[in-house]
């Protein structure tokens, strides 16, 4: 009894040092395959989409921080065996090509690179890593397996990454277009004409959208979290005014500013504004606020803001990155799901916290 017990004992301890040697070698392997952004080059932009965020930075460097799915983080383009049962608030490279922007969709991404190169990634195999699908582009966003771009001679374009030589064209003189949920296909024409489709099937057939406002130089756009129909939005006139139109508003409001309006941001039940002299405000509920419809100050001293449906995110004067709403694993480069509410808990992005 006492050798067996001995023999047992001997291949558990065999078993337990080659599953430690497998680990350090996998953890080896894994570390020298990503490189983490480490916070030395400036933040320009944000994009947070569910459980994920994309940042882009300075030398158009584009990470990607947030949920892995089974198969594999989506659109990064690594073997899923490299990364199950690790913590997934690390932040990985996944281009370094001089990129202008950076945004995530249902499945992926897209980005576009200095060249006006437009690249797309998702959890399809030709896409597992960014990959060009178009020319000229300087704006772009996507639903599933539609992407609508932008071109540098402000044509407005639909394709289908599953062919993406064959695009249409839907508009012309367009300045800029935003997609957030199935309700808000917003585009903004260079005559100041802010128009909304609800999804991209009428967007394709030809229909005509709706007139949101006008004399717009600048819009936000966000489908309400308390219906379907309604949309969450925010715009700059031509003098800098902003406007904002919430859930319970039946029209947009002038919020009253002392100084002008240089961007403006929407989540799915509010607005964030921010001024020339780096204040930002927030018009929204208690979902992310402590007050119903209060104005809120975030910030006094903001270089940049972005929202996604759930959260508002701002870049300081300073470098350095704010956080407030809904994180989910990972996303906001913290372990665990918890909601940053405004104003008084913004949790701070600190690179050093990101697992090496």
């Amino acid at each position: 009894m006492k050798k067996m017990t001995k023999a047992v004992l001997a291949v558990l301890i065999c078993i337990l040092t080659i599953f430690i040697i497998i680990r350090v070698a996998t953890v080896s392997y894994y570390n020298s395959q990503l490189e983490i952004f480490d916070g030395n080059s400036d933040v320009v932009s944000i994009s947070v989409l569910g459980s994920r965020t994309c940042i882009m930075t300075e030398d158009g460097s584009v990470y990607i921080m947030g949920e892995y799915y089974e198969e594999g983080p989506s659109g990064l383009g690594l073997n899923s065996k490299q990364l199950i049962g690790y913590k997934n608030y690390r932040s990985t490279l996944i281009f370094n090509n001089s990129a202008i922007y950076a945004s995530l969709t249902n499945i992926g991404g897209i980005i576009i690179d200095a060249s006006n190169q437009l690249y797309y990634f998702g959890t399809q195999k030709e896409y597992l890593t960014p990959t060009p699908i178009a020319d000229n582009c300087r704006k772009a966003t996507a639903s599933y397996k539609t992407v609508c771009f932008l071109t540098t001679s402000d044509e407005l374009y639909l394709l289908d990454i599953s062919n993406p030589q064959d695009k249409t064209l839907i508009m012309s003189d367009v300045k800029d277009i935003q997609y957030k949920g199935a309700n808000s296909v917003c585009v903004l024409t260079n005559d100041g004409q802010l128009y909304r489709w609800k999804d991209f099937s009428p967007l394709k057939a030809g229909e005509q959208p709706e007139l949101l406002a006008q004399n717009v130089e600048a819009f936000s756009c966000s489908p309400s979290r308390y219906s379907e129909e309604t949309l969450c939005f925010g715009y700059i006139d031509l003098d800098g005014n902003a406007y904002v139109k919430l859930h319970e508003y039946p029209y947009p409001k002038r919020i009253n500013n002392d100084t002008k309006a240089t961007q403006i941001v929407a989540t799915h039940n509010g607005v964030g504004i921010l001024s020339e002299t780096g204040r930002v405000l927030y018009y929204g509920d208690d979902f992310l606020s402590s007050d119903s419809y209060q104005s809120e100050e975030l910030h006094t001293n903001a270089k940049y803001i972005y929202a996604s449906d759930s959260s508002l995110s701002l870049v300081t004067n300073n470098g350095n990155v704010l956080f407030w709403g809904v994180s989910e694993n990972g996303c906001f480069g913290r372990k665990g799901a918890h909601i940053y509410r405004i104003p008084d808990e913004p949790c701070a992005f600190d690179p050093s916290l990101v697992e090496r």
